[in-house]
C-alpha cells in the first residue's frame, strides 16, 4: 500500500517560522574591540610602549609592564614596519635582566610566527563614513591651528 502526504492550509493557531529579516549591523567602538580582540592595535599605545622600552634607565617593572602589554597584542606587518617596534623588542632580548630578556623573546617569537603564518592574508582596512572623516579632518585642523602646528593629513578619504 502506498503512503501519501496530504498538505492542508495552516490554521491560525499553527506556529510559523520567523522570516529572515535583514541583519542590523552596528559599528563597533574601539574600546569594545580592544576587549575582545588581540589584533586591534592602537598606534599611540605601540609608540608609548616603544618609548618606555627605549628610554635608558627604566626600572624592571616598567619594562615588564610594557612587554606584557605588547604580548597581549599582535600587530600587523605594516604596524611593525612603520613603528619598528619589532626591532626594539628584539634589542630587549639582549637585556641584562633574565626576566625582561625572556619576556622579550616570547613576544618576538610569537609575533614572528604569526607574521610568517599570516603573511599571505590581506590586511583589513577600516574606514569611516565620509561625514565622520570630514568631521575628524576639521577637528585635526582646528587642533593644529590652536597648537600652532603644521597641518599634515595622514588619512585620506
Amino acid at each position: 500500500m502506498e503512503r501519501f502526504v496530504v498538505r492542508r492550509a495552516r490554521s491560525p493557531q499553527s506556529p510559523r517560522r520567523a522570516r529572515a529579516q535583514p541583519r542590523a549591523y552596528r559599528q563597533a567602538t574601539l574600546e569594545s574591540l580592544k576587549a575582545s580582540a588581540r589584533r586591534v592595535v592602537v598606534l599611540e599605545d605601540i609608540k608609548r610602549w616603544k618609548a618606555m622600552l627605549e628610554l635608558p634607565g627604566q626600572p624592571k617593572e616598567n619594562l615588564m609592564e610594557a612587554l606584557g602589554e605588547l604580548k597581549k597584542k599582535i600587530p600587523s606587518k605594516e604596524v611593525l614596519l612603520s613603528t619598528q617596534i619589532g626591532r626594539t623588542v628584539n634589542k630587549m632580548r639582549k637585556h641584562s635582566d633574565r626576566d625582561v630578556a625572556g619576556l622579550a623573546k616570547d613576544v618576538y617569537v610569537e609575533w614572528r610566527a604569526f607574521i610568517k603564518h599570516h603573511s599571505d592574508r590581506p590586511s583589513i582596512e577600516v574606514k569611516s563614513d565620509p561625514k565622520t572623516e570630514a568631521f575628524r579632518k576639521k577637528a585635526r585642523k582646528l587642533l593644529c591651528e590652536a597648537l600652532d602646528l603644521e597641518v599634515v593629513f595622514i588619512f585620506t578619504s
